[in-house]
């Protein structure tokens, strides 16, 4: 998502996080230090940045944001909601506070109070495309096609190089059953951010629902690329590779999920069923003998290899 600008420059960001000496910063650096620690994903040590920036400084709202960001990753959602809150009463005209807070309370359920903030953000600053996107997100949740409709074109034309706007109005097209025309806006998505893992996971979806799965374990590949040790990613093909009659390859992936989150007890449960359907003779998929199941190192389907190459080269021509 391109967010609103509440972000320190990310060069600068890159050169604090290279000293490693947080206990020497000021509270400006400490805070883009933290921030390169969530670009790549390591959350304890953006939590103690942020948190030694907050200490030399409370009157900073964006500090909040970006503590609110790190807890709600960390699956805090109570201690995030209260950073962000904190956020808005610090400064209750920075209107990335309220998106933020209205962004938060929209995943949690909370649609009404949700809509309340987004639309302070708008009144405060209408021009910043994030927060169109996430108003019209909103009233996609609740079936208010018209105005989704118009947030997300709005949201759009504002700032033609956001993806995210565009990864919701594919959702607003498969909604009204125009399939063709949600790919079309997923595939603009994706040449604007090759390499985003939000992007790659609409698409995945986006195949996942369409029955394609041959597209669907090769856009989830790219993804694992990015993120190696995300064990959702090497689950979710699993459960492709399983609809494919893959099942050995399915095992592997499932049991690499389960190795990185032990403790997840639907990765148990999944690997038993493989393991129960393999020992069994069962192909694990209805509808294909277990003669058809395409062996291990078979190459992928032609509408895959498309798929990995076209991805391939637009990552290619972002560097």
């Amino acid at each position: 998502m391109n967010d609103p600008p509440e972000s320190p420059n990310s060069s600068e960001a890159t050169a604090v996080g290279e000293t490693g000496a947080s206990g020497k910063l000021g509270h400006e650096a400490l805070a883009a230090l933290a921030e390169s620690h969530v670009a790549a994903g390591r959350l304890d040590d953006a939590e103690k940045a942020i948190l030694l920036a907050l200490k030399q400084t409370k009157e900073i709202p964006r500090y909040y944001l970006v503590l609110g960001r790190i807890w709600s990753a960390q699956n805090r959602p109570r201690q995030a909601l209260e950073a962000f809150q904190t956020a808005v009463e610090v400064e209750p005209m920075a209107s990335p506070a309220h998106w933020r807070l209205g962004d938060f309370l929209m995943k949690k359920g909370d649609l009404h109070r949700a809509e309340v903030e987004l639309r302070r953000a708008i009144f405060i600053d209408s021009k910043v495309s994030a927060y169109h996107s996430s108003l019209g997100a909103l009233f996609l949740r609740q079936c208010f096609y018209d105005e989704a409709r118009a947030s997300l074109k709005r949201a759009i034309r504002l700032d033609r190089k956001n993806p995210q706007p565009r990864i919701f109005f594919a959702e607003l097209l498969t909604s009204q059953g125009d399939r063709r025309g949600a790919e079309k806006s997923l595939e603009k998505a994706l040449a604007l951010a090759p390499a985003s893992p939000q992007v790659l996971g609409a698409m995945c979806k986006f195949y996942e629902d369409a029955g394609r799965t041959d597209d669907a374990i090769a856009c989830a590949r790219k993804m694992l690329e990015r993120q190696p040790k995300n064990a959702g990613i090497h689950f979710r093909i699993g459960k492709q590779l399983q609809n494919a009659g893959r099942i050995e390859e399915a095992i592997a992936a499932v049991s690499e999920a389960r190795r990185l989150e032990p403790e997840n007890r639907a990765y148990r449960v999944q690997l038993s069923k493989l393991t129960a359907s393999r020992d069994g003779g069962d192909s694990g998929a209805p509808n294909k003998s277990p003669d058809s199941a395409p062996p291990a190192d078979r190459p992928a389907a032609p509408a895959a290899r498309g798929l990995a190459a076209k991805i391939g080269r637009l990552l290619r021509a972002k560097k």
